[in-house]
């Protein structure tokens, strides 16, 4: 079973103009030091209530730390309420700049750092080929300058990926193109590279390797059931070689080697469960599969499918754990 990570988390950091002489974030007013306290539905209300008047006229001045916590709280909200399941995870910096008097700052001012930090955040959003790709948290934090009107940077860090879809399992990203099998690794504009790797294999780690941690414990009476193509119809297949819920294709002449997108690739995902279940022996839990390519022998000269082993046992829960 190949169980090598084929995760890469990468940073990327913007260019500052200014040089920082400390890095700071502060306490909380006081009233948000017990947020934790508060209940969820009154810290949403409170975000709420803060966004509505960024936008209306006012002579509301706040404390440079509630600020900090207000923003923060808000793009959070808004650009980061998911279920933080993601791989590929990036992460980004950028900042602005604020002059308070005597550490406070007017909602002119607020409303002026909130549109800034927003765009940007929208601008990273728009940049992205793949569009489960999503913002996984959000910080704020207060940088001293040095300069002598005061002037304070509002940094925003943040960390990005690729939300989980097809239900309980890993997406493939937008370089995943990926030969059927023969371990002739990726293909397309990647032609050439992961070579000893195929579809299959990668197939088989996220299969194995689903989103959601299963409980610890054993199992007994182990069995195999193997599933094919062709016992699962399916008119959505978004590739152009079948109409299966698995891989398949056959031609009756020579064809290059089947070269296998990022779209069909998560189809195979979606469909996995359905089939899983299928073939689950009353009482029984799934245990793990092998993904493996063959051929169809005495059929047309140019086919090949992709098969799954599937293995079932009784599931005794560690209760020890």
């Amino acid at each position: 079973m190949k169980t090598k990570s084929f995760y890469l988390i990468i940073s990327l950091f913007l260019a500052f103009t200014v040089i920082y002489s400390s890095c700071k974030k502060n306490d909380l007013t006081p009233v948000y030091n017990n947020a934790k306290s508060s209940s969820n539905q009154k810290i949403t209300s409170d975000l709420l209530v803060f966004k509505n008047g960024l936008f209306m006229k006012s002579t509301t001045t706040m404390e440079v730390d509630s600020v900090v916590w207000h923003l923060e709280g808000l793009l959070n909200l808004e650009k980061a309420n998911n279920f933080h399941n993601f791989v590929n995870v990036d992460f980004y910096k950028d900042s602005t700049y604020v002059i308070p008097e005597n550490g406070i700052l007017t909602m002119e001012q607020i409303n002026e750092a909130y549109i800034y930090l927003n765009t940007k955040i929208n601008f990273l959003i728009s940049l992205q080929t793949d569009t489960s790709y999503k913002i996984n948290v959000i910080d704020i934090e207060t940088r001293e300058t040095n300069l002598k009107d005061g002037t304070i940077s509002l940094v925003m860090s943040l960390s990005g990926g690729f939300g989980i879809i097809n239900g309980n399992y890993f997406p493939f990203g937008s370089t995943d193109w990926w030969y059927w099998g023969g371990d002739a690794g990726k293909c397309g504009d990647y032609q050439g590279q992961s070579v000893g790797l195929d579809a299959t294999d990668i197939l088989e780690y996220k299969f194995n390797h689903p989103s959601i941690v299963s409980e610890p414990g054993y199992f007994t009476s182990v069995t195999l059931e193997q599933a094919f193509p062709w016992d699962y119809y399916a008119s959505n297949n978004p590739g152009p070689y079948c109409d299966f819920m698995m891989f398949y294709f056959s031609s009756l002449t020579s064809i290059p080697e089947p070269c296998l997108s990022p779209e069909e690739l998560n189809f195979y995902l979606s469909t996995f469960d359905y089939i899983k279940d299928d073939k689950e022996p009353e009482g029984k839990t799934f245990c793990n599969v092998d993904v493996s390519f063959d051929v169809v022998v005495n059929m047309t000269p140019y086919n090949g499918f992709h098969k799954y082993d599937l293995y079932y046992g009784y599931f005794i829960p560690n209760t020890n754990e």
